[in-house]
């Protein structure tokens, strides 16, 4: 409903959009071949830059994907959000709709170079990936006189999205993957495909003997128990990009995405079709050999000893933001996010493992939780 929403916004928007003293609600428009950026006008400032990252951006697509765009893709900036984010929506329009504000770094999670830069390629990747058509989708799109958005309120609209953006009906873990995987490609190995924070989860899942999702389980079983509101998906199909790289190269790998005349309609059979097995054997080939990956770190960091520790307490707190420890009583005071639970200011006795709950917090942040500070002369959390 958002992007519907979203979309007819903005078709709307030149009628108002033009010079700021013009506009009432403060949004104007830039303009070029290829691309029809909305902005709020105190985000002017941006618009140059985020022209130039989209230009190059949709050149890479071009030649890795061979889209070839016959419509524009609307771009809208804004700043609502203390961390930056962006959506995209590739039916009926190309809709990228971006959070400025500067990325959450926490623990590596997302590592990366400049934000705008970074969203604007993982964005594009998806709208190319789902755009990208072969005479049949074409017509099946003049047809229906555009492409057309699935709705939960009529189910049969999945069978027209199909026909019309067929590589839009894939799993998460495989649509995240590949723009995650592109989008460190593109800023030159910089990005979350070999960022510390995967590679940690992926380590500590070989030493703790994990499970490791096949990729129904991921898109079914893994989505439920993931308090990470859909990093599964992120975690899994990057490393499993990364892997077909590996093992057989890049250009398979674009292969795979592509939608050349010839290619299968399908992605899990566009992916037989470029690989030779099933994408279900490449899993088990992937797990394979990141379990003998991992073994091989485990062993050169076994080497050195480790630090002793002790548990401050007897079960997990969830994510945890920055904390401040009072010497005098022995309590470390901190946000705790946990599954199941509202996310809160809390104070966790050291010496005896208690948690006592202060106050709650609202939308708290995944990882770092929330902007804590400790204030030990006065005893005042903020």
């Amino acid at each position: 409903m958002r992007g519907r929403i979203l979309c007819v916004l903005l078709a709307l928007f030149p009628l108002v959009a033009t010079a700021a003293e013009e506009s009432p609600v403060d949004i104007s428009y830039v303009e070029t071949k290829d691309l029809r950026l909305y902005y709020y006008d105190s985000l002017g400032y941006l618009v140059p830059h985020a022209v130039r990252t989209f230009t190059n951006s949709l050149a890479w697509q071009r030649r890795m994907l061979g889209w070839e765009s016959s419509e524009s893709t609307f771009v809208l900036l804004q700043d609502f959000g203390d961390y930056g984010n962006a959506n995209t929506f590739s039916a009926p329009l190309n809709l990228l709709v971006f959070d400025v504000s500067p990325l959450s770094l926490a623990f590596e999670t997302y590592p990366t170079s400049e934000r705008i830069y970074s969203l604007m390629n993982h964005e594009l990747v998806h709208i190319a990936a789902f755009n990208v058509a072969t005479n049949e989708e074409l017509r099946w799109r003049r047809f229906f006189l555009g492409k057309v958005a699935a709705q939960r309120q009529n189910p049969e609209s999945m069978l027209y999205n199909y026909l019309t953006v067929p590589r839009f009906i894939a799993p998460r873990w495989w649509i995240e993957g590949g723009a995650v995987f592109s989008e460190t490609w593109m800023g030159g190995g910089l990005g979350r495909a070999q960022g510390g924070y995967d590679e940690m989860v992926f380590r500590a899942m070989v030493r703790d003997n994990a499970h490791f999702y096949d990729p129904l389980g991921l898109a079914s079983r893994g989505s439920l128990v993931d308090f990470q509101v859909g990093v599964n998906a992120y975690l899994y199909g990057t490393r499993f990009f990364t892997y077909l790289a590996y093992a057989y190269s890049p250009e398979k790998v674009y292969a795979a995405l592509r939608r050349d005349e010839g290619s299968k309609r399908y992605w899990s059979d566009q992916f037989e079709n470029v690989f030779g097995i099933p994408v279900e054997q490449a899993w088990q080939d992937w797990i394979k050999f990141e379990h003998e990956f991992q073994r091989t770190n485990l062993a050169e960091v076994r080497k050195y000893p480790i630090t002793q520790h002790r548990n401050l307490v007897g079960s997990p707190m969830g994510s945890v933001s920055r904390t401040y420890f009072d010497e005098a009583t022995g309590t470390l005071y901190g946000g705790f996010k946990y599954p199941g639970t509202v996310e809160y200011i809390g104070a966790l006795d050291t010496r005896d493992g208690s948690v006592r709950r202060i106050a709650d917090i609202k939308r708290a942040m995944l990882y770092r939780v929330t902007s804590f500070t400790y204030d030990p002369a006065s005893h005042t959390a903020f």
